[in-house]
């Protein structure tokens, strides 16, 4: 059949990653035997506890010989964008230790709809312009390959005030978080399994708020973009995840980014089905320790 004669919406449901694809994004995902791979494990540690190593990785930055430089000019902090975008970046950074009190529904929601929302379903600030097109399609906050916009953004709810402990979609149109499942004892302990946390001990689970998961419907952009659509599912991700940590910094909220974790348990409780499913970052969140 044609392509002329398929409906948009089949072309965004058909499988077009090759199978090489398939196997890359396969080789990404974290086994339970990872954990106690000496050699997996190991590389890991050296590099958290070493200073040096951490402080090279963090100076190292490409050599490109003697070249003609011309040095930018100087920020104009007289510019109120510059100065609060600057400021925020500066304010940016992750947080492993959170405070015992329940993050609340409140600031989850703000956070949540600044990070990533529709152009065309959001309160303007005064003074702000929406374009005839933008109020039209539906434009997100971010850059996407294409305009897919593959990522679909949930969150595992460990200790929020106001909502049941948890697995919820984040509804862009309706601005709500849609419950898939709740959470008892028994699920709450399997995600700290996930996440390694009995046996890695690197982010405090017991105080965080909750898990915002992202993930990338890779086959929304392979009919048009093939193998290449991986790739654009985390530069979507990743822009999603700078805006997360920007914003949690101003609503006083701690954040970290964990690329540890046990892929198929996750997936398992956001309900995704198929290989082109694929989890492509989580974000630990809570209110900062203070202390």
């Amino acid at each position: 059949m044609s392509l002329r004669k398929k409906s948009v919406r089949d072309l965004m449901t058909d499988d077009n990653l090759g199978g090489e694809a398939r196997e890359f994004l396969e080789s990404l995902k974290t086994y339970e035997y990872s954990i106690w791979d000496y050699g997996f494990t190991e590389k890991i540690r050296m590099v958290n506890q070493d200073p040096e190593i951490k402080n090279l990785l963090k100076d190292n930055n490409i050599e490109l010989g003697n070249l003609e430089s011309f040095a930018l000019s100087k920020l104009d902090m007289s510019n109120e964008a510059i100065k609060q975008f600057a400021r925020l970046g500066y304010l940016r950074e992750s947080t492993r230790l959170f405070s015992e009190d329940a993050l609340s529904f409140e600031a989850l929601s703000q956070l949540l709809q600044v990070a990533y929302f529709n152009k065309n379903n959001i309160d303007l600030p005064p003074n702000t312009e929406r374009s005839n097109e933008q109020a039209e399609r539906l434009f997100k906050n971010i850059a996407s390959g294409g305009g897919m916009y593959p990522v679909e953004v949930y969150y595992l709810s460990l200790n929020t005030s106001g909502i049941p402990k948890g697995a919820y979609h984040y509804n862009l149109k309706s601005k709500s978080l849609d419950l898939l499942q709740e959470f008892g004892a028994a699920e709450i302990a399997d995600i700290c399994k996930a996440y390694m946390c009995e046996t890695r001990s690197i982010i405090d689970f017991d105080n965080a708020g909750g898990i915002i998961v992202l993930t990338g419907m890779v086959h929304r952009g392979s009919f048009k973009y093939g193998n290449k659509s991986v790739i654009f599912n985390y530069i979507d991700s990743g822009a999603i995840m700078n805006n997360i940590y920007l914003l949690a910094g101003e609503l006083n909220m701690g954040c970290c980014a964990m690329g540890g974790y046990l892929d198929d348990i996750i997936k398992g409780y956001l309900g995704l089905k198929t290989n082109t499913q694929i989890i492509t970052g989580s974000i630990f969140i809570g209110n900062k320790n203070l202390k």
